[in-house]
């Protein structure tokens, strides 16, 4: 049963083998290695911009298909960007799965750490599927600095059965054979989270990305855009979205960092210092009530988003 929920799961786009070698001649391609040793394709864009995205995109999608938004995004967020094929996708080797996933989205995020990116300059960012080896990421790796996840789904049993209601008693019934179970995981990330979905989603439905949201720790204001679907997102604005997103977390920790050095000295105070936090117009004092602390590193230290006590939403035509 676990091999059909798999092959539901991942219908693996079909390319040529001259797409796949025209994929690996792009000066940009990476192979990255898990550590079982299969071979995963990637590929580095590079805008030296001292911060990443590292990108895990849909299931019925692959970096042949996504290399022209992927530089769209490195250009509308000014940021490099590293995305990688899961298992059985383009030029990766083995069989996609849930496991598999996690093993790809491990070894494009060790690749930057042995490529010199610090995790304080990375922001994981899933789309779709994708939202599962992101979050399964971040709530083991707790330095990365961000999350963008975008239509990201409940779990894949609550994204496939449909209402609210029913999904959840059906996976929950249904549970050794659920996957990508988000709502488990999303809670222990403290880092910002910004959550972008259609309210007209019919592939994964409106009510898992309210209750992602509902359930995070730290997430800044989400972006419901009204009649988009699945895949009809206007690609600008939620990527400008995203790019105000990774400027509050720079702003942020930029002040922060600035406000520690005055009060603790050296940067080894750091260490020891509290998570940074993004916050709405309006929420400084409940971030110096959840540290008291150091309620005297966020005196004065102005807030990371434009707009107050306001839901982005977007009317799309």
């Amino acid at each position: 049963m676990g091999a059909f929920v798999s092959s539901l799961a991942f219908p693996v786009p079909r390319c040529s083998e001259e797409l796949i070698q025209t994929l690996r001649a792009r000066p940009d391609f990476v192979q990255l290695v898990t550590a079982e040793g299969d071979k995963i394709a990637a590929i580095h864009i590079k805008r030296n911009a001292g911060r990443t995205i590292l990108y895990s995109h849909g299931n019925a999608e692959d970096l042949i298909l996504s290399v022209q938004y992927l530089d769209i995004m490195a250009t509308i967020c000014g940021a490099d960007v590293l995305a990688y094929d899961y298992h059985g996708y383009s030029a990766s080797e083995g069989t996609p799965s849930e496991a598999g996933c996690y093993a790809c989205v491990e070894a494009a995020y060790q690749w930057l750490l042995a490529n010199g990116v610090e995790p304080q300059n990375i922001v994981a960012f899933g789309r779709s599927l994708g939202s599962g080896p992101t979050v399964d990421l971040v709530s083991r790796h707790l330095a990365i600095s961000g999350m963008v996840l975008q239509s990201p789904l409940e779990s894949g049993g609550r994204a496939a059965l449909g209402c609210c209601c029913f999904g959840r008693l059906a996976s929950s019934a249904l549970y050794d054979l659920d996957i990508f179970r988000n709502y488990e995981k999303i809670g222990e990330i403290a880092c910002p989270v910004l959550i972008i979905h259609g309210r007209a989603d019919k592939v994964v439905p409106f009510h898992n990305g309210e209750a992602l949201f509902a359930a995070c720790q730290n997430a800044v204001e989400p972006v419901w855009i009204n009649r988009a679907g699945h895949n009809d997102l206007p690609i600008d604005v939620c990527l400008r979205r995203v790019r105000l997103f990774m400027d509050g977390i720079d702003k942020v920790a930029s002040s922060y960092a600035t406000a520690a050095m005055a009060l603790q000295g050296p940067p080894r105070a750091l260490h020891v210092a509290p998570p940074v936090v993004y916050v709405s117009v309006g929420h400084a004092g409940q971030v110096a009530a959840m540290y008291p602390r150091h309620q005297s590193l966020y005196h004065g230290l102005q807030p990371a988003v434009p707009v107050a006590g306001q839901r982005f939403s977007v009317r799309s035509s």
